[in-house]
């Protein structure tokens, strides 16, 4: 090593301690102290180099750089080795023929070669579906279908309307407000802090003793600091009311936006009632329909009923999963056919104009053509037989879940209905068939009571009015039989809830005959069926296959859930994040510099392995509860992402705050005369400005923007590349292809990646609000974190935080909008969030006490117990806020316009009937099914002519609006119908969203 004079501070090399007087060598490597039970972390002298380094960070990038060889190495293999292959298969294979056939042209070789049945070439239709799903990737992004022009799919004017718009739900527009709220919030707080810097004068007394290193160890008096403590206590105090105030008043101006655009927008929610408790047996909707309309006295109202099915059964799930997706296959390719069609053909002008379109949509890459899908994709007749197979099994496999859902022609006839009923009490016969049933039943037995059948009183009602109509033309007939004379049952109603045969009945329901309950023995009850409505009712906000999970199981799901989430966190701790912080993130942290570019890269994609891997774990746990709601799933995922927030906070901002707090660290004097030693205050100095240097621009900006990047560019790449290998270069053994198509999106076969596979593949990300919440906390909540440390700027945090909101608004209004695909967004996002942010704000008054403390106004400063003050107010903090807040952003609303179905179906396109899983097969492949054999010999009218809506044989999703718009869609008019005062029924129309 050079023999120069040693410098024991002020070494600014690399993981040096002790470097040369002109600063250029190190002579000697820091000394970081190992945890007990741990191996040595030190930093390492490289005699070549000259430089210190961390045996740990040089094996991550040895491992970088060594993968992105290896990966060089694999595709330049690859390449060379597919043209090796492909060359002498070709000459193999013109051998062959010329020695068969005498060289003539063949028109699938491999066919005649091995005697298989091709895709008219493996290796052109998956490269052709590659292609496919590119184009997808591009097509299914945010366009407009909606409106009174049904062929449009143009993109939309991000610019203009888009709030106003129901797009994909009010959770957009709400949340573009959320936005600027903290905008107002981070503004507010950045005019405080600037005001108390300016008021204290701390910002110059830092600057002198910066700037007078003689002095630094010697005591120092200044009022200065004793008036910025206390500045801070009263400022901040000031600023959390100011912050609560704003919140409150956001809060209600959503509910008043909300209102309003529950007015301007006719929606789905708006046509539907949802009816609990109906009977597990009850799986014909025309039957229901009939039911509803009975008890309901609404004959002639209803467009349908859409019954949501139990699909809990894996068994069930997987066959109506692989039927539907054969149904939308099947969509897809009737719809390129037409627009194949010759238009010599055509004599009808609209038939004409219909394939015209059709054909300009085809070229833009909408439908495929049959050779893009297997053969059991388009057998129409196998799936015929399997449905009715899965329908007609006994017992019943395929079962209702016990909802339903009303659909309305119009919004005043719900309405009235609603005002006028809650539900309706319908009879069903069950059998109890285990012994623990019939105990269950027993012990929820209340008092017997004797009273006349439901089912009598509708019949006796309905000969009642039989017989006054008779008595209007014949005069001597009378009644056959008095309603008062029907013998009386004894029943008993529940006490609580009671499951049999995985039926729930509820709390109230009446058991007839409770005294000769036995197993095997069938039972007469009577259920009440409750109706709901104004919860988020949008078709595309059900999980369809989610039905089913009774919810004791729901509730052992969800523990199951979170104990395998944490888990899977805790081995994620132990295996990634201790490692890191143990070898890298501590020493970094005590020592000059920072660890290399490759290393450090490393370093972020196990982060990102290890936060998919959680990801992913949360995902399939919260999945298999069986959440029925995309809103209510979507609140999961936020809390989710709000705890992997905070945690990866903790993790990079805490580990170097941690390091520089753990070295003898020491809080400045704030009272009294302000007697400080420098060098301690500007100790606390530096571990502010360490704070805020991490945060501002990586944390705020060039993080956010990496990260979007990644997520819009690396997927995309990714399985590009792995459909390249798998499927068109095919130049890796069969098992090794059969272990990448597990990790490609959707599990394509390994046989051949399909049209639908490489939709799947390549599907643009969806408008996932719940993951977007979560950095409008967490961030915002960090930046209030800077409010407890000594900075005289800290105003200019917020002036960042203010500017990173519009960067974020303008990043996902533009870019980060265009490139999703669409999917229904609730108010129940914004209320959750509402809620959540009163984590940041009370941040501030926890920083508020903080400061009191110091100035002795709530407390001792050199006692430490009187921080623990801080965390009651936080907590108090965070009570009040909640406290304060609405309960939700749902009001009533008094709408004129009494919009047709018809109508907003015309624009929307979405119903309860074309994304229901079952409702589509049943129409595709069993029409009888709708309506019950008893039924059908009955020869009921009202159960002979089902509505078309019912009927619907092309499955809604977003993304493939073109379907419903070429393919099935019939012309139907309807008007929006503005009545008179003077003529308005008085039920026109008050309905609550």
């Amino acid at each position: 090593m050079p023999s120069h004079t040693l410098l024991k501070s002020g070494c600014e090399l690399a993981g040096c301690q002790e470097c040369s007087n002109d600063g250029t060598s190190c002579l000697r490597c820091m000394h970081i102290p190992k945890w007990t039970w741990m191996p040595p972390r030190s930093f390492v002298y490289d005699t070549t180099s000259d430089q210190c380094y961390l045996p740990f960070e040089q094996g991550l990038s040895d491992v970088g750089i060594g993968i992105l060889i290896l990966l060089g190495i694999l595709i330049i293999s690859g390449i060379v080795l597919q043209f090796l292959l492909r060359r002498a298969k070709t000459l193999s294979l013109e051998a062959k023929i010329g020695k068969k056939t005498g060289a003539e042209l063949v028109a699938d070789v491999e066919s005649f070669l091995l005697g298989t049945e091709s895709i008219t070439s493996s290796y052109a239709s998956s490269k052709e579906a590659i292609w496919h799903g590119l184009t997808n990737w591009y097509l299914r992004q945010m366009r407009h279908w909606e409106g009174d022009d049904r062929v449009d799919g143009t993109r939309y004017n991000l610019c203009w309307g888009l709030g106003q718009k129901f797009i994909v739900g009010i959770g957009l527009p709400l949340f573009y407000n959320f936005q600027w709220m903290i905008f107002v919030s981070a503004m507010l707080s950045a005019g405080t802090l600037y005001l108390i810097d300016v008021y204290s004068g701390l910002e110059t007394l830092i600057e002198e003793m910066e700037q007078d290193a003689e002095y630094r160890h010697h005591t120092h008096k200044s009022p200065a600091f004793r008036l910025y403590a206390e500045s801070m206590f009263y400022g901040l105090g000031f600023l959390y009311c100011t912050l609560v105030l704003v919140s409150q008043v956001h809060a209600r101006m959503q509910r008043s936006f909300s209102k309003w655009f529950d007015i301007t927008n006719s929606t789905m929610n708006d046509y539907t009632l949802e009816l609990r408790g109906v009977p597990v047996s009850m799986v014909h909707e025309e039957d229901l329909r009939h039911l509803v309309e009975r008890n309901l006295q609404c004959a002639g109202q209803v467009v349908g009923v859409s019954i949501a099915y139990d699909l809990a059964q894996p068994e069930v799930q997987n066959t109506i999963w692989k039927l539907y997706e054969h149904a939308i296959v099947q969509s897809d390719v009737e719809f390129f056919n037409l627009g194949q069609t010759d238009m010599k053909d055509l004599k009808d002008p609209i038939a004409v104009a219909k394939a015209t379109r059709n054909r300009d949509f085809t070229l833009m890459g909408f439908g495929y053509s049959p050779n893009l899908a297997f053969g059991d994709q388009l057998d129409k007749q196998a799936d015929e037989k399997m449905f009715k197979t899965l329908w007609d099994c006994q017992p019943r496999k395929l079962r209702g879940s016990g909802r339903a859902y009303i659909v309305f022609k119009s919004k005043s006839s719900l309405d009235a209905t609603s005002m006028r009923f809650n539900g309706f009490w319908a009879t069903e016969v069950m059998t109890a068939t285990t012994d623990g049933e019939v105990a269950a039943l027993r012990a929820a037995f209340g008092p017997t009571c004797t009273a006349l059948p439901i089912q009598a009183l509708q019949d006796a009602s309905e000969r009642l009015m039989e017989d006054a109509s008779d008595r209007l033309l014949h005069t001597d007939r009378a009644s056959e039989q008095d309603p008062l004379l029907v013998q009386q049952r004894p029943f008993a109603a529940l006490n609580r809830r009671v499951y049999i045969s995985e039926d729930e009945l509820e709390e109230g329901t009446k058991v007839m005959e409770p005294h000769s309950i036995e197993k095997g023995v069938p039972f007469t009850v009577e259920r009440f069926i409750s109706m709901k409505d104004g919860s988020f009712l949008e078709p595309t906000n059900n999980l369809w296959f989610n039905f089913g999970v009774p919810e004791p199981v729901q509730q052992k799901k969800y523990i199951e859930a979170v104990i395998i989430t944490l888990a899977v966190f805790l081995v994620i701790i132990l295996v990634v994040y201790l490692p890191l912080f143990y070898f890298m993130s501590e020493p970094w942290g005590k020592a000059p510099g920072g660890p290399g570019p490759v290393a450090s890269q490393v370093q972020g994609i196990l982060l990102a392995i290890a936060g998919n891997i959680l990801g992913f774990a949360n995902w399939q746990g919260i999945s298999r509860i069986g959440i029925i709601r995309k809103s209510e799933q979507d609140m999961s995922f936020l809390m989710f992402s709000l705890v992997t927030g905070f945690f990866n906070t903790v993790f990079f901002l805490g580990g170097d705050m941690y390091s520089m707090i753990a070295d003898d660290f020491g809080f400045g004097n704030m009272t009294g005369n302000g007697e400080n030693v420098p060098a301690v205050v500007l100790q606390e100095v530096a571990l502010y400005e360490k704070f805020v240097s991490t945060l501002m621009p990586g944390w705020l900006f060039s993080g956010v923007l990496i990260g979007k990047l990644m997520g819009w560019i690396m997927p995309l790449l990714q399985n590009y590349l792995l459909c390249q290998v798998v499927f068109n270069a095919r130049c890796l053994p069969r098992r090794l292809n059969s272990i990448l198509c597990t990790i490609i999106p959707g599990n394509p076969s390994v046989h051949g990646l399909t049209a639908r596979a490489a939709e799947t593949v390549f599907s643009p990300p969806e408008v996932a609000l719940a993951w977007e919440y979560g950095q409008y906390i967490v961030t915002p909540t960090v930046c209030f974190c800077v409010l407890f440390g000594l900075g005289a700027d800290s105003w200019k945090v917020f002036a960042y935080l203010s500017s990173w909101v519009i960067f974020m608004y303008l990043l996902h209004r533009f870019p980060s909008l265009t490139l999703s695909k669409k999917a229904m967004q609730g108010r129940r996002l914004q209320v959750l969030a509402n809620q959540l942010w009163g984590i940041p704000v009370a941040t501030v008054l926890a920083a508020a006490s903080f400061w009191g403390v110091r100035a002795e106004k709530l407390g001792r400063a050199d006692y430490s117990q009187s921080y623990w003050i801080v965390a009651c107010v936080f907590l108090v903090g965070l009570f009040l806020h909640q406290l304060l807040l609405p309960e939700d952003l749902s009001s009533q609303a008094f709408d004129l316009h009494d919009t047709k179905y018809q109508e907003t179906k015309s624009k929307m396109g979405c119903t309860w009937f074309n994304t229901n899983p079952v409702n589509v097969l049943k129409a595709r492949h069993y029409k009888a099914a709708f309506v019950s054999p008893e039924s059908q010999k009955k020869h009921i009218p009202l159960l002979c002519n089902p509505s078309e809506d019912l009927l619907s044989t092309v499955p809604f999703e977003y993304g493939k609006e073109y379907l419903l718009r070429l393919i099935d869609h019939k012309d139907q008019e309807s008007s929006s119908v503005t009545l008179p005062s003077a003529a308005r029924p008085f039920y026109n129309s008050w309905f609550s969203h």
